[in-house]
């Protein structure tokens, strides 16, 4: 699951606690300190509707515990005796309390939704990865600009003077390689020549258009359009100076 997943997760389960929670508070069960909020909630009940609702509750509170203690947020209620009669302090799964408030409080439903938003919070503001931009060490930087763009169909994104041509950055897409040339060749991978290796792998989601067009520029492929063991589908170009790019998707 990504964070995006979580957050919308949690965003739908937020949503069925403020529809279930009568007038914005979990009852007590506790037939004495319920009151008419017990009441409501009990007759509410009789609805096929709402049950469906308190189901699905039930059903989603594992997950969102498990979301929130994986953040550090505490999903534990805290119950405290009165004073006057004293007994330890009593410790509640608070998810547990919305369908059925085992404790001797009506809970406010800010006791619940606001440790969601506070989740919620936390997951929109964590680090995110994009995508990568392999570093090749190429031997001619020329002749690499040049299969990649007339080859391959990249655009060249920066490359240093034409008088000392050294670096340069080309893509499609969200796809984007880094090239530094040097005196020395690279060495190629030993086992590159097996058919199985690749140097980089870039997703495309139409792995067979790509391979026509490629195959119309005049490329000649490393692999194979296929499906591999591995559950992908996709094709290999070898670059001039033997790096393998592996152009595909998972089936």
């Amino acid at each position: 699951m990504t964070d995006q997943d979580d957050i919308t997760f949690l965003e739908t389960f937020r949503a069925n606690i403020e529809r279930f929670l009568i007038l914005g508070a979990a009852p007590t069960e506790d037939p004495l300190w319920g009151g008419k909020a017990l009441t409501k909630m009990k007759e509410a009940l009789k609805d096929p509707e709402f049950r469906d609702l308190r189901r699905d509750i039930n059903r989603m509170k594992g997950r969102a515990t498990e979301i929130l203690e994986g953040l550090g947020i505490g999903c534990t209620f805290e119950q405290y005796p009165p004073p006057a009669v004293g007994g330890p302090v009593v410790k509640l799964p608070l998810f547990d309390l919305i369908t059925d408030n085992q404790s001797l409080h009506t809970i406010d439903g800010a006791a619940f939704t606001d440790k969601i938003d506070e989740a919620i919070g936390l997951l929109r503001n964590a680090a995110t990865i994009g995508p990568a931009s392999p570093f090749f060490i190429v031997s001619d930087l020329v002749r690499s600009l040049d299969f990649y763009q007339r080859m391959l169909g990249f655009d060249c994104r920066y490359k240093t003077p034409e008088d000392e041509p050294f670096f340069a950055i080309v893509g499609r897409g969200s796809a984007q390689f880094l090239f530094k040339a040097v005196d020395i060749a690279p060495q190629p991978n030993p086992v590159q020549h097996e058919g199985a290796a690749w140097d980089a792998f870039v997703h495309t989601s139409d792995p067979d258009a790509l391979a026509a067009e490629i195959s119309d520029r005049g490329v000649t492929f490393h692999t194979p359009l296929a499906n591999t063991e591995d559950g992908l589908r996709g094709f290999a170009v070898a670059d001039p100076d033997g790096y393998v790019l592996f152009f595909g998707r998972p089936v």
